[in-house]
């Protein structure tokens, strides 16, 4: 009974002459721009909002076909969605505009069939524009990604710096076990050594061939003790800089006359006696015998080393170049790292020692290998270093692993 009563009441309203002005003034002053189209797709009728939109006015398009308003780009879109529409489907779909103002506008469009006595005649659309919802769904977008970037950056680093707080809270214990029993160790060390010149002078030509190399091991393996002590105790203190100045073959020269090269192992010198640069001396002297003995050690069966120098700018590059077996990628990538190692004899602090006097001296070291033919490290210091206190600075000792501060 409901049912019939609003069918009657609707009726009537439509014979009502205040009923169809009611309805026009509503599809008039509309908030969105509502459009109706016959079923060849021309403009039927349209409201205020859709002139504003477009910029075109009432008579630009009634009896025109949609498709001129609608890009090239688009076109497909708007005829597949007409076509729904006169088949008796409902459809949502964005769509761009063309507007007079010579810029496209982007809107969405909901229609649905328009139905007389039963038959579809054509088409009543809603068109909204969505253009700033779109702008401020990009920039949402964008400020959302950006913000994950942020996070991604930012756990990244406290990662990082949780990672180096565990490793310099790691270094300071080695510094502070160090201090404590490398002055313990080295008083038994001393006398071990001490003692085993005594044999050897007392017993000389006495002694059998078996007797001699246990003494001659003895003082191999005193003189890699006192070096694990003074590793330990070097990393782990302040480095004091003394600035000198020198050529790069006679740095070569001296880290040379202190080493013991393999007869299987050719080295090539090629450094030269210019240009001058001002550094500490013996301790880049240091850093060129432990890259030798890294060299020496990665050629068992021999090979050759090619040390070079060459000026860049105002900087000098220093190569050593090796044929050995190279260095995999695994390990590579922790060479740097204190108490990293892969030798039987040996803690892991000759390469990270090397990297900090470099810094120190405003320099750089890295290396590049290849697994089978050889690695090749590479040191880069100003010829004259810019440091703090003049010819003579200190480098704190690590906060972190690899950091270094340098302070009068």
């Amino acid at each position: 009974m409901e049912a019939k009563d609003n069918r009657r009441l609707i009726e009537s309203f439509s014979r009502d002459a205040s009923f169809a002005n009611a309805f026009e003034s509503l599809f008039e002053n509309a908030s969105d721009a509502i459009y109706i189209l016959d079923k060849r797709g021309n403009f039927v009728a349209i409201n205020r909002k859709a002139e504003e939109l477009t910029g075109f006015k009432r008579e630009d398009w009634i009896g025109k076909s949609f498709r001129k308003i609608v890009p090239a780009k688009s076109l497909p879109k708007a005829i597949k969605g007409f076509l729904n529409v006169i088949r008796g489907k409902s459809i949502r779909f964005e769509l761009e505009l063309k507007t007079a103002f010579k810029k496209t506008v982007l809107v969405e469009v909901t229609s649905k069939p328009l139905i007389i006595n039963g038959k579809i005649v054509g088409t009543l659309g809603i068109t909204r524009d969505i253009t700033e919802r779109k702008q401020m769904e990009k920039k949402l977008q964008e400020y959302s990604e950006h913000l994950e970037e942020l996070v991604e950056k930012r756990t990244k680093q406290l990662k990082e710096a949780h990672e180096q707080l565990l490793k310099s809270e790691r270094l300071a214990a080695i510094g502070e076990i160090a201090a404590m029993v490398g002055h313990d160790l080295r008083n038994p060390l001393t006398g071990i050594a001490a003692a085993t010149y005594y044999l050897k002078t007392k017993l000389g030509p006495k002694m059998d061939k078996t007797a001699k190399e246990m003494l001659d091991l003895i003082e191999e393996d005193i003189e890699h003790s006192s070096k694990i002590i003074s590793d330990l105790l070097d990393y782990s203190k302040e480095i004091r800089l003394e600035l000198t100045e020198t050529t790069p073959k006679s740095i070569i020269k001296g880290a040379l006359a202190l080493l013991k090269i393999p007869k299987n192992i050719r080295i090539l010198d090629l450094t030269e006696d210019k240009p001058e640069i001002k550094t500490d001396v013996e301790k880049m002297k240091r850093v060129f015998i432990n890259i030798i003995k890294n060299a020496i050690d990665a050629m068992p069966e021999g090979g050759k080393l090619t040390i070079k120098s060459i000026k860049t700018n105002s900087k000098l590059e220093t190569t050593f170049a090796d044929t050995g077996t190279g260095i995999p990628q695994d390990i590579l990538e922790k060479i740097w790292t204190p108490l990293f190692t892969t030798k039987a004899k040996g803690i892991g602090l000759g390469l990270p020692i090397c990297k900090r006097i470099v810094d120190a001296h405003k320099g750089n070291i890295s290396v590049e290998s290849t697994v089978g033919k050889g690695t090749t490290f590479t040191i880069t210091i100003p010829l004259e270093p810019e440091l703090k206190g003049g010819e003579k600075a200190w480098l704190k000792g690590p906060e972190s692993l690899l950091s270094t501060t340098t302070k009068a």
